[in-house]
């Protein structure tokens, strides 16, 4: 009798202390970047933060990798896509920037990419990435979504072969694909920010309670970690001045997300020598490209400081423009930040002065939708940001308007001209940069 009570007695312990313990579970653990923008020498300092040796990490790259600085343009990108496999990244989204270099760079980057090149909803031509790859660690499966800035259908010319599905369409469509998988955890990496012209991230995500974790960028901002609705939001913020480190926590009997917690990692002082080499070496071959005196031009140019329209240094670029375009009228816009481009003028230089690769395009144009354009320049919501200049129109009705795809791009009145009769668009295979060079070049001596 004393023996049975003590089994009994036993039982009711091991239930008690079996109910009272955490249940058992699995961690998964991922280092995420986002907006490096070209920063090679910075992202190598990370290389501790991203520990590529681990292979239970996953690494990600939420995209606008390749853009932003001279030796990153002067490589296409390859110097940042090979770092990427240097440090055995599994995933990389491209973002807006990404496609500024054209076509070919970007398809060439995505077949150099080591991983997964993720892009729901969208292709360019014979470029069609993964929606969505299911990744293993452990005993756990995690899938992982690859989304672009939702703004690209209109960062894109009229015509240019690229397919944007708008986000939520292109979730709905492989939805059932995830579920049918049954991942442990889901995650959804998004080349956007909490607010954008989606409107909030939190509105968005109700229709997707799959999503346990949105890993975002664009904005440039930094989110260590909070709850967005059920998801957990991470944003490294920009140029490799942090990786996002998080961990998800799976519970063993159930398979579901019991935790999700996350920090940001800075960069060591100095990358190790073997990635200081290597990133050096492509300095270099930039710098001696870059130091390449192109000329002078009096008085240096300098974009303006915001509330201005039709500067000095705006209409030498538009002037610039018209000449490469051989359009009627020039059109130029320039960040308003102030930067001077100093004398003499180097190939560098002009490119931290005009960093972005924007080709230009030249529209036959009314004088009335010319004034209606100008007109929407110059609204003060606009100049705030960038500035806008043109050379004199001709005194006729009809004539044609050279400008940047990104000024078009950013035009209703030129959109909505261009869409009611495609045959005003010409595509030129010049960029504006370019543009400013020949004219340099050709006005003001190299001396």
């Amino acid at each position: 009798m004393s023996v049975a009570r003590n089994i009994c007695r036993f039982a009711a312990w091991l239930v008690l202390a079996t109910a009272a313990s955490p249940a058992s579970g699995e961690v998964i653990e991922l280092r995420c970047v986002s907006d490096l923008h070209g920063e090679a020498l910075r992202f190598a300092r990370l290389r501790q933060a991203l520990e590529p040796d681990n292979p239970k990490l996953i690494r990600i790259d939420a995209g606008d990798t390749m853009q932003g600085t001279f030796e990153s343009e002067f490589t296409r990108g390859r110097v940042m896509i090979d770092l990427l496999n240097r440090f055995n990244f599994d995933v990389w989204v491209p973002g807006n920037h990404d496609f500024e270099f054209g076509f070919a760079p970007l398809a060439d980057a995505a077949r150099g990419f080591r991983g997964h090149t993720l892009g729901n909803g969208w292709s360019w031509f014979a470029l069609r990435p993964e929606s969505w790859t299911l990744l293993r660690r452990g005993k756990s499966t995690i899938a992982v979504i690859g989304l672009t800035d939702p703004a690209m259908p209109r960062r894109m010319l009229p015509g240019d072969g690229a397919v944007f599905e708008p986000p939520d369409a292109a979730l709905r469509r492989i939805m059932p694909e995830i579920r049918k998988a049954n991942p442990d955890l889901v995650v959804l990496v998004w080349h956007n920010g909490l607010y954008s012209s989606i409107g909030s991230l939190g509105r968005f995500l109700r229709e997707f309670p799959e999503i346990d974790l949105v890993i975002g960028a664009h904005s440039h901002e930094e989110h260590p970690g909070e709850s967005v609705g059920r998801a957990w939001f991470v944003q490294p913020g920009s140029r490799a001045h942090a990786a996002a480190a998080i961990r998800a926590e799976i519970d063993d009997r159930t398979r579901r997300v019991r935790r999700i917690s996350s920090r940001l990692l800075r960069p060591e002082a100095r990358a190790s020598q073997e990635d200081f080499t290597f990133v050096n070496s492509a300095q270099r071959e930039a710098d001696v490209f870059g130091k390449a005196v192109l000329g002078r031009v009096n008085p240096p140019l300098r974009r303006p400081d915001g509330k201005a329209f039709n500067t000095a240094s705006g209409r030498i670029l538009a002037e610039a423009i018209r000449r490469s375009a051989a359009a009627d009228v020039g059109f130029s816009k320039l960040a308003c930040d102030g930067f001077t481009l100093k004398n003499p003028i180097t190939r560098q230089s002009l490119f931290y002065f005009i960093p972005h690769n924007n080709r230009l395009c030249r529209v036959r144009i009314s004088r009335s939708e010319f004034d209606a354009f100008v007109a929407e320049q110059r609204a003060p919501a606009r100049i705030a940001r960038y500035s806008g200049a043109y050379t004199a129109p001709p005194e006729r009705e009809q004539f044609t308007l050279g400008l940047s795809e990104f000024a078009l791009t950013g035009s209703r009145v030129l959109l909505e001209a261009v869409a009611s009769d495609p045959g005003r668009l010409t595509k030129l295979d010049i960029c504006e940069r370019n543009a400013l060079t020949e004219f340099i070049q050709k006005e003001g001596g190299s001396k």
